[in-house]
Parts: C-alpha cells; sequence; structure tokens
C-alpha cells in the first residue's frame, strides 16, 4: 500500500508472450469505491470498472484495510471542493436506491416534491413488480400532508417483509443519504429504515461470502454513523441498535464489529465509550442473549491467555480485547442487565483475574463492576439460582 495506490503482484508467475512473468496491478486510490474487512483473515476491495469485489487473505487484514482507507480518504481530502465524488450506481442496486430517494423525499416541507416522490414510488413498485398490495395509485391532482410518517414507515414496512432481496442495497443508500439530510429527515429516515434491519439475518449465514461482507460493511457504517452524529445519538441508540438487539442471529457478528472499532480506538478513547455505550442499547430488549454472549466472549479471551502466559495479563496480545470487553461488562452491570443471578460464577471468575490488573481507569472499572453486582443482586426482584450456579 503506498501514498497514492496500492500495488497488488500475483503469487505466481504467468505466460505473457511466451514469457513467464510476475503480474503486477496498480490500483489508484481514486479507482477504490469499496473496501471491507470480512474477518481477522480476509479482506474485499471494490475497484471502479472491475466485475466484482476483489478478495484477499492475509494474516494482517485489518492494518491493511485502515492503510487504504487512509489512502482514500487523503485523496478525497486533496479534491477542489467543487469537485464532488459521486457514487457509481449498478444496475442491481437501482430499486434500492430509488425506494430510499422516494421515502426520503415523501417527507419533504415541498408539497409538489412529495408528490413527485409519491409518483416516483408508483412508477417503481410497477416497473420492478414490488409487492404493497394495492396500497399506492398514481394520481393528478393529489394531496400529500407533510406529516404523513405514518404512511412512509407502513409502506416500508410491506416492503421488507415482501421484498427482502433488496435490503442490503437499500440500506446502504439509506446510510448515504443521512449523512446530506436535515435533522427532520434524518428521524424520518431512522423510521422507515428499521424494519429492514432484522431482514440482514437473511445474509449472515449466505454461502456467497460477498453478501456476508456486505452485512459487515453495512454494521460498520452504521457504527462510523453512531459516532460521527452526535446531535442524532440518542436516536440511533433507540431506533438502530435497539432493533438489532432484538435479533439474536445478528449479536455476535455485532459485537465482532463493535469490538474491532472499539480496539482500533484503544481503551478509553472515545470511539471505544461510545461502543460500551451502544452495547446497552443493544442489550435494552435482549438482556439474556447479550450478557451471555459478551460474558462468554471475556472468558474465552481470558481463556486463550493460558495458551501463551505472559508475567501480567496486560502484557499480553489478548490484552485490548480484555480490557474493552471488560468495559462492556461495566456499562451493562446496571440495573441487573447482566442477569446477575444466571452468571454470577463467571462474573466472579472474571473479576478474580482482572482485580488489581492494568491501569487506573481499567482498576476503577473493575471496581464500578463489583459494585454493580452487588447493587443488582440486592435490587432485582427475588433473585432465582440455577442449581448449577449453586453448585459452583
Amino acid at each position: 500500500v503506498g501514498p497514492s495506490a496500492i500495488q497488488v503482484t500475483s503469487a505466481e508467475k504467468t505466460k505473457v508472450l511466451s514469457h513467464s512473468v510476475l503480474l503486477n496491478d496498480v490500483y489508484y486510490a481514486s479507482e477504490i469505491e469499496e473496501v471491507c474487512l470480512v474477518d481477522d483473515n480476509q479482506f474485499t476491495l471494490t475497484i471502479a470498472n472491475e466485475s466484482g469485489p476483489l478478495s484477499f487473505i492475509h494474516n494482517d487484514c485489518d492494518s491493511i484495510v485502515q492503510a487504504i482507507i487512509h489512502i482514500r480518504a487523503r485523496w478525497e481530502l486533496s479534491q477542489p471542493d467543487s469537485v464532488t465524488v459521486h457514487q457509481k450506481i449498478r444496475p442491481k442496486d437501482v430499486p434500492g436506491t430509488l425506494l430510499n430517494m422516494a421515502l426520503l423525499n415523501l417527507g419533504s416541507l415541498d408539497p409538489n416534491l412529495r408528490t413527485a416522490a409519491y409518483n416516483l414510488l408508483c412508477a417503481l413498485t410497477a416497473t420492478f413488480d414490488l409487492k404493497i398490495e394495492g396500497q399506492l395509485l398514481e394520481t393528478s391532482g393529489l394531496c400529500i400532508p407533510s406529516n404523513n410518517t405514518i404512511f412512509i414507515k407502513s409502506v416500508s414496512e410491506k416492503l421488507a417483509v415482501n421484498e427482502p432481496h433488496l435490503t442490503l442495497e437499500f440500506l446502504e443508500e439509506c446510510i448515504q443519504g443521512f449523512r446530506a439530510s436535515s435533522i427532520e429527515l434524518k428521524h424520518l429516515c431512522l423510521e422507515y429504515m428499521t424494519p429492514w434491519l432484522p431482514n440482514l439475518t437473511r445474509f449472515c449465514s449466505h454461502p456467497d461470502d460477498k453478501k456476508r461482507a456486505k452485512v459487515a460493511m453495512i454494521l460498520d457504517k452504521l457504527i462510523t454513523l453512531t459516532i460521527e452524529e452526535v446531535e442524532m445519538y440518542p436516536s440511533i441508540q433507540a431506533k438502530i441498535w435497539g432493533n438489532i438487539g432484538q435479533v439474536s442471529e445478528l449479536i455476535d457478528m455485532v459485537l465482532d464489529s463493535f469490538i474491532k472499532r472499539s480496539v482500533t480506538g484503544g481503551l478509553g478513547s472515545g470511539q471505544a465509550e461510545i461502543m460500551a455505550d451502544t452495547a446497552v442499547a443493544l442489550a435494552s430488549a435482549n438482556v439474556a442473549s447479550v450478557a451471555k454472549k459478551v460474558i462468554g466472549r471475556l472468558c474465552r479471551v481470558i481463556d486463550k491467555t493460558c495458551t501463551s502466559p505472559t508475567q501480567t495479563l496486560e502484557q499480553h496480545l489478548m490484552w485490548d480485547d480484555i480490557a474493552i470487553l471488560a468495559r462492556y461488562l461495566l456499562m451493562l452491570s446496571f440495573n441487573n442487565c447482566l442477569d446477575v443471578a444466571r452468571h454470577l460464577p463467571y462474573l466472579f471468575h472474571i473479576i478474580t483475574f482482572l482485580v488489581c490488573t492494568g491501569p487506573v481507569s481499567m482498576r476503577a472499572s473493575t471496581h464500578g463492576l463489583v459494585i454493580n453486582i452487588i447493587h443488582s443482586l440486592c435490587t432485582c426482584t427475588k433473585p432465582t439460582f440455577l442449581e448449577d450456579t449453586q453448585q459452583y
């Protein structure tokens, strides 16, 4: 990865004009449309005018992806203010792109724009045979009130159920349009986005890795939105992460994205704290599942340190993950969000390892976790301990 381009060299020689040569492909920052981290060892790269995303396997994918994002961002900043970089619309993206355009502009203050958006929605459902059950009819002179959020949301809910294949393109376009919208339209966007979020589970276990990578990319963009949209922060927490938390199948993938973003910022950073705070919103509708997964992850990470022990836990390569997850536990520990009666042995097991470990902020977190656990035991209504818990 260079300062303005990336170079990909083939691992094996290829015959060109009777000579065996190594092929070098150079992609300039201006040609890079998208880079997405699939997991710790794989990432995908979307290049302008290529038939599809390029997939790469490497031991240091995270660093490579961050470097590519950096050169792409630097290139965008170097462009004159008058030059706007527009995302290319692929044929398969057209229904999702136009659907978001229609729904968003139905909330406009301009009555003519609302009418045009309604007619676009009618044309869209007819052209692409979207199943809306006769709810739309293009009519001249139609009066559409500015306060029609309930109608917009009902249309979105029906399409989310009947046309789930549009989910990835639609959500991507929603996120793209969200940034450029007014505060009022941002609230509307959140309303009609939420019915589509449960559909992401269709693509998490999809045999096509590109679909799974797209889900990871959408989650990453939602995280960026959460961090950057300060004025919309409470609404994004409630509407986006509160709803995603209700979908148990998504929680593992979401936590992966949260932890990666937190570790990138480092313990105590602004984005790590926002991710810990967002974990509380994630758990608000699904306490048992989120608590079990976070506690289970931290126990597994601590167990992994046994395979390559160090003098102190904070010297271990896994320390960043441990510290970040411990911070998540602290945020979740208030008001029995950790389902303390069920997980008490595991929580005390974790505390035993973490007590008097790490910087002052980390020790304060461990102390706070103990206080909150005891507080939850005292305030939750008649805690019932399972037989396994009592045996521990």
